[in-house]
């Protein structure tokens, strides 16, 4: 008999359709690769294929990692279609392709992407943005479909972070199957799940809508796979189907509404640092970075109501360390005090 986690590797293995790739389904990009990042001692990180696209000017710009569904990184709906929306909302995109150097190009019996593996593709492509002088490493969120969404929905909860202490700002999972491995807590990494009505396991998402830290969306009468043209009726009328049985077909107008939530929390949760309403900007200086760490940063990881600051609620650590960090006791911190608190310590 297979253990729990034997079958949840099978389920998200066979995860949904998969198709083959001609040579104009190749998407528009530069060729990049990079290591993966090793979060735990197996699967062994790996070299990762990638293809990245940016917007016209110097940047920095924010970032979007991408993670294809089961039908590889070069399916046209996925690799092309959201690197060019991003890349026109002045995001930076790096699609990763983690099928090519593990020898496959889509999911089958045959082929393994485990949910470990994925992650570590995905913050190792965290890791090498790092690297790019047109990127802001501190505004990098991550967006998969399907196979990609059911990773993220994974490891967005397990507190995981690069070797220099990087962790993306916000995550995206469209239509993800279902959301039975969401672990909500204050780790989180703020995500936005999208899907249909019609998903199979569409009771597990809604019940995560009282999280503090996901945001869910569900379209009325929508299937999975809901942004990909490909995913027509068949010549009887009957809907295609993918591995464990979610219903697709194409929507125009959710793939619209999809977008436009995107692209609304996107620019909500990657947004430059606020400044309070009728202050001039000029008395204000940006606080700057106390040993590699970012005060901003430090706040909008925990700031579930988008305050711009961390109440006690919010607080994963201990109520001692709270109360060090809030010097003014008025029951919040803010940037400005985690970055005097850090001071202090140096």
């Amino acid at each position: 008999m297979l253990s729990k986690k034997s079958l949840f590797s099978c389920f998200f293995v066979a995860l949904i359709f998969s198709f083959s790739v001609s040579a104009a389904q190749v998407i528009a990009g530069e060729a990049v690769s990079f290591s993966g990042e090793q979060l735990w001692p197996k699967p062994k990180a790996i070299k990762v294929n990638g293809a990245l696209s940016k917007p016209d000017g110097q940047g920095p710009f924010p970032a979007v990692v991408l993670l294809p569904n089961c039908g590889g990184p070069k399916t046209f709906e996925f690799a092309k279609f959201w690197p060019k929306y991003l890349n026109e909302l002045g995001y930076v995109t790096l699609n990763v392709d983690h099928f090519t150097p593990r020898k496959g190009t889509k999911c089958s019996k045959k082929f393994r992407v485990v949910p470990k593996a994925i992650a570590q593709d995905a913050y190792g492509a965290l890791g090498y943005l790092k690297g790019l002088s047109y990127v802001d490493v501190n505004r990098v969120a991550v967006l998969g479909s399907s196979l990609g969404a059911l990773a993220i929905n994974w490891f967005g909860g397990v507190g995981k972070s690069t070797s220099a202490g990087l962790n993306f700002e916000a995550s995206v999972s469209l239509y993800p199957s279902h959301c039975k491995k969401v672990s909500a807590g204050p780790a989180m990494i703020p995500s936005l799940i999208i899907l249909g009505d019609k998903e199979r396991g569409i009771a597990s998402c809604r019940a995560l809508s009282q999280q503090p830290r996901v945001t869910v969306h569900v379209f009325p009468k929508t299937y999975h796979g809901f942004d990909q043209p490909s995913a027509t009726r068949k010549k009887n009328g009957k809907l295609r189907t993918d591995h464990v049985g979610n219903k697709r077909l194409y929507s125009k107008s959710a793939t619209k509404q999809a977008q436009a939530l995107v692209k609304e929390y996107l620019a909500a949760r990657l947004s430059a640092p606020a400044v309070e309403a009728g202050t001039p900007t000029a008395d204000i200086p940006k606080l700057g970075k106390v040993g590699g760490k970012n005060p901003y940063v430090a706040v909008k990881r925990r700031d579930a109501d988008g305050d711009g600051k961390v109440s006690a609620a919010e607080w994963e650590k201990s109520p001692g360390l709270f109360s060090k960090i809030d010097t003014d006791g008025d029951g919040f911190i803010t940037a400005q005090e985690f970055h005097d608190r850090w001071l202090r310590m140096q």
